[in-house]
């Protein structure tokens, strides 16, 4: 016989020997406290998965509004080709302390770069490497994990005619860090919760049903 597979019998034979060595109060516990305790822990995982896509997309429909009103301010600017007006139009964002913002690029309609910005506070990308166009006539945005890419057609004038294309990079990292503390701080709670809950599980079962059995057996061995 394999000795590998003999050690395995060997090693079953001895938690089953354990366990048949417990009480019958002690085994009542162990079954409804263990299933108990992984069906919490799966509510937790399948609680913190959903959070996260949660959080994710309420930050993409954040931050395509945002870039929406880039474009409204910046739209006159953009029309007429002023390229210090258009970097006036997304300055205050930029400079801003906590600023997500990474890449930003501004085209007219004739393809003609205006103006272009690369943060030096958050990380940055590089969007000729991300296959996407100049202009685009609607609202596209792409994630790239790291960066959520926001394309915005700027519109004009009363009949709000289409003078160019603004493309910004909104950087992931301090949201990523936002989830993973909200996810570590929900765990660390629901564990807390889990522990209280089976502790009181397990004494309520041996108040319930251990001591009773412990009773029983004590007359029977009478």
């Amino acid at each position: 016989m394999n000795t590998s597979t003999t050690g395995l019998g060997d090693g079953l034979k001895g938690v089953m020997g354990i366990f048949n060595s417990w009480s019958v109060s002690r085994k009542i516990t162990v079954a409804i406290a263990v299933p108990v305790a992984l069906g919490l822990a799966l509510a937790i995982l399948m609680s913190a998965a959903f959070m996260r896509s949660s959080m994710l997309e309420q930050s993409v429909s954040a931050q395509s509004r945002m870039t929406e009103m880039m474009a409204a301010q910046m739209s006159a600017a953009v029309r007429f080709k002023q390229a210090m007006a258009v970097a006036d139009a997304y300055s205050d964002i930029a400079q801003a302390e906590d600023t997500a913002l990474a890449n930003l690029q501004v085209y007219d309609n004739e393809g003609e770069l205006l103006d272009e910005f690369a943060s030096t506070t958050v990380p940055t990308i590089q969007f000729g490497r991300q296959n996407i166009p100049n202009t685009v006539s609607e609202i596209v945005t792409k994630d790239i994990e790291s960066h959520l890419i926001v394309q915005v057609p700027v519109r004009a004038g009363a009949s709000r005619e289409q003078v160019g294309t603004l493309t910004v990079a909104w950087s992931r990292d301090g949201l990523q860090e936002a989830i993973a503390e909200t996810m570590l701080l929900n765990v660390l709670v629901a564990v807390t919760v889990i522990v209280i809950l089976i502790g009181f599980l397990v004494f309520m079962l041996q108040r319930l049903i251990g001591s009773p059995l412990k009773m029983l057996q004590t007359a029977m061995t009478k």
